[in-house]
């Protein structure tokens, strides 16, 4: 299916989560006493991105929520998202191997973007449980979005929870490989609550992000470390200005923004009593792309990277497509999910400013409907549908109707069940038409 390559996203990423909460007991003794369904909260205030045992993990004081191996850049992602949305409590459904994880706020789903979010819509009215092959999964149209191999209770529990908080959004943190996952509605994003009073003897820091000729930057993260002790805990916001309330010292500011590398530190003393400015510029831009076929923004968003040269700089989901970047000029790669891509050369970011355009993608959907008994759409049988081109193989879809979104050309469709051929046909694609092929 389409959404095959998202199910080895949780092979990925739910290691490094609850399974890894065993080195802490209190959390392992949570997940233990709740199966299949686990809850652990937190204070969003104590998060904080370490290195613990030659890794980096997030944690909230000794509980830990994610172990995200080398990748630093991630764990400070995943501070930024939870300080963003005030999660509280980290859940997870089907202890002790986790299927599915999400994380709340007051009881409630977190509602609305954030900057630079990998992020999947799907229509929680439309998903359901489904067997393919033999394995329960979540799917919403030809979208797989969750694996729970043989345990059918467990997927729909996972789908009572969907609907139930009325998630719109799958969502990741880690880039290439996913480490966090996270669901939400639409909507806007509560405010950010208001800061506690300054304790006596703190010192303020207020660290302002601009890009280019002065545009503020949209969600840096900034990183504030101690410039003489390493051993203190750096303090990270995802806020532009960013306001840091902290003991007097020296200390070393950095400053990332989208897909750019950290900035270099810039040194700061703070005094007890004094607030300090400082103003950082990244020298950052922002590319915002909308992918159309035929005319109309794509139904099905695939995956959509940014490269400098062959170097992959960042990657979403999402139209339009919002990459913040050091200025230069790129590309953009799309992947469609047959793994067809098509390459959208000489795009420039400036620093300081929002470069929009709009891209013809020549590609279309293809719908392929088996009605041969008893193979029949509704029937629960799932016949195999292979495309070709040129005598290659494309890719081959176990479903019924099977949909390809691929690349404008001419291919050979076959299909056969367990022990018959249903026949071949050939089709033209052209960009921006839908069309259907019925086996008959």
């Amino acid at each position: 299916m389409h959404g095959i390559s998202r199910v080895g996203v949780f092979k990925r990423f739910f290691p490094f989560t609850l399974v890894a909460v065993a080195v802490f007991a209190v959390t392992f003794a949570a997940c233990r006493a709740a199966p299949p369904h686990a809850e652990v909260g937190f204070n969003p205030d104590l998060v904080e991105a370490r290195f613990f045992q030659g890794q980096w993990v997030v944690s909230a004081g000794q509980l830990l929520l994610g172990n995200f191996g080398d990748s630093e850049a991630d764990a400070r992602d995943a501070v930024r998202v939870i300080k963003h949305y005030r999660f509280d409590k980290h859940c997870a459904v089907g202890p002790p191997r986790p299927a599915m994880e999400y994380w709340l706020v007051n009881g409630q789903a977190p509602a609305g973007p954030i900057e630079g979010e990998d992020a999947l819509p799907f229509n929680p009215a439309s998903t359901i449980v489904k067997q393919i092959n033999g394995s329960w999964k979540i799917v919403d149209g030809d979208h797989w979005m969750l694996d729970f191999g043989g345990d059918e209770n467990l997927a729909r529990m996972a789908l009572e929870v969907i609907r139930k908080y009325g998630f719109e959004f799958m969502c990741f943190v880690g880039k290439p490989a996913r480490k966090m996952c996270y669901f939400r509605t639409g909507g806007a994003a509560p405010p950010p609550p208001t800061p506690p009073p300054a304790p006596v003897g703190a010192a303020r820091l207020k660290v302002t992000v601009v890009e280019g000729a002065g545009r503020p930057a949209q969600m840096p993260v900034i990183t504030v470390r101690h410039a003489q002790n390493p051993g203190v805990q750096p303090a990270v916001l995802a806020e532009n200005p960013g306001r840091f309330e902290l003991p007097p010292g020296p200390y070393n500011v950095t400053v990332r923004v989208g897909a750019a590398p950290e900035s270099a530190p810039r040194p700061v003393v703070i005094e007890a009593g004094r607030i300090t400015e400082l103003l950082i510029n990244t020298g950052t831009g922002t590319l915002e792309l909308m992918l159309t076929a035929g005319g109309r923004p794509l139904a099905r968003v695939p995956l959509i990277h940014l490269k400098a040269g062959s170097q992959l700089v960042s990657s979403v989901t999402e139209l339009p497509a919002k990459f913040q970047a050091q200025e230069g000029n790129y590309s953009v790669e799309v992947q469609l999910p047959t793994n067809q891509n098509y390459t959208i050369p000489d795009l420039a970011i400036r620093a300081g400013e929002t470069t929009r355009k709009a891209v013809e993608v020549p590609c279309a959907v293809l719908t392929v409907v088996v009605n041969v008994p008893p193979y029949q759409p509704g029937s629960g049988r799932f016949p195999r549908v292979e495309l070709q081109q040129n005598g290659r193989f494309v890719a081959a879809l176990v479903d019924n109707p099977a949909r390809f979104q691929i690349l404008a050309g001419t291919y050979t469709i076959s299909a056969r069940g367990d022990q018959t051929e249903f026949g071949s046909r050939e089709i033209a694609i052209r960009p921006g038409e839908d069309p259907t092929v019925d086996f008959r």
